[in-house]
């Protein structure tokens, strides 16, 4: 019945993940075969052969448990339902005699829906990971945004670089020896003022108990190294026209 079915899969659905197999010992194909059709009947639910030979324990090799399984499958002793590349296994349901007459049939549709369950599983988990993959990108929208900002932006450096090819002069050794002197003329002021600055300040705080930072709040002064203020920062501030 439709809450038969629904049980099957919520306990199915319900179960931990089974421990890790321990090294599969070595047994030969009959006897992996009892062990295997034992297990199934005892638990009389679908399963793959990765997951009995993970619930086995190691008690049977991985490849051996799949050829084995097959080879039940072959003999009539294990039902073998394929979904896509999925195998899925469950022993047959004999129909006691007191049963219904349709008593057998559901539970061979109960066997095939909790197989089912398995399956559907297996691809939501796939599905979600996509699901994620894909919500982790940017979105039609947020794509357009971008472009749009980086294209108006790429189009604003091109009509700057434009402009600089048009109006720029050839530089000759006088001019650039020219430019280097005041530069350097101009680093050599800075330097000489930030010194005769520090030395004031140091006379200053000879005569006074304060330290440093509280005697320059009660000036009310702040040197380059309160403001970060570096020579070769603000040449680059000023060769950008932020100064």
């Amino acid at each position: 019945s439709s809450h038969e079915q629904n049980i099957a899969c919520l306990r199915k659905s319900n179960n931990t993940m089974p421990p890790k197999a321990e090294k599969a010992a070595k047994v030969s194909d009959k006897e992996a075969s009892k062990i295997i059709l034992d297990y199934m009947t005892t638990q009389n639910r679908p399963y793959n052969s990765l997951m009995v030979f993970e619930n086995l324990h190691g008690s049977v090799a991985k490849t051996q448990t799949g050829k084995v399984m097959e080879d039940l499958a072959e003999k009539g002793k294990l039902i073998r339902k394929e979904f896509g590349k999925q195998k899925v296994y469950w022993p047959p349901q004999e129909e006691p005699e007191e049963s219904g007459p349709t008593s057998g049939q559901m539970e061979t549709d109960i066997k095939n829906m909790e197989a089912k369950c398995l399956q559907l599983r297996e691809v939501t988990s796939q599905l979600s990971a996509e699901l994620k993959k894909l919500t982790s990108q940017p979105s039609n929208e947020d794509g357009a945004s971008l472009i749009e900002k980086l294209t108006a932006e790429n189009e604003e450096l091109t009509k700057k670089i434009e402009n600089i090819e048009t109006n720029a002069e050839d530089i000759t050794p006088e001019l650039k020896k020219k430019v280097e002197a005041e530069y350097n003329s101009i680093k050599s002021m800075w330097t000489k003022r930030k010194r005769s600055a520090r030395e004031v300040l140091s006379t200053i705080q000879e005569h006074s108990d304060k330290k440093l930072k509280d005697l320059k709040e009660d000036i009310g002064i702040e040197d380059d190294d309160d403001v970060g203020a570096k020579f070769e920062d603000e040449t680059q501030r000023m060769k950008k026209g932020e100064v």
